[in-house]
């Protein structure tokens, strides 16, 4: 009887071991958070492009928006939006929501100068 006794509690120990196991691997979403990569931008950055062409990821993102405009996204988070760009100065903001309310957001300071612009600096530059 002994014997027995002993193996009920190596199995009964095993069984929760294992659930304990399983409940943290299937939370392992809710330890990672959302991740946001992105490709086609960075800060700092001049450009003279009218449209910038912005892909990446965001694995376990259920919203994406930029500058606060929602974002399709496919089922393993890739995305790809072209954004207009006005003369000047911009700030392009792309944030990341997951279903457990987990944000993460990336902030672009960008420089956009036309061709027609650029030209007329060079022009009265050079003429001076």
């Amino acid at each position: 009887m002994r014997h027995l006794d002993y193996i009920k509690k190596i199995t009964g120990g095993t069984i929760i071991v294992a659930a304990v196991v399983y409940g943290v691997f299937q939370a392992r979403e809710l330890f990672a958070g959302v991740s946001l990569s992105l490709s086609g931008i960075k800060d700092g950055m001049s450009y003279t492009e009218e449209v910038l062409d912005i892909s990446g990821t965001a694995p376990h993102a259920t919203i994406l928006s930029i500058n606060g405009r929602e974002i399709f996204i496919n089922k393993t988070g890739a995305f790809a939006e072209k954004i207009l760009l006005p003369d000047g100065y911009n700030i392009i903001t792309v944030a990341a929501l997951d279903k457990f309310g987990n944000q993460k957001e990336k902030v672009y300071h960008v420089y956009h100068e036309s061709t027609e612009s650029l030209a007329r600096r060079t022009t009265i530059t050079t003429n001076n």
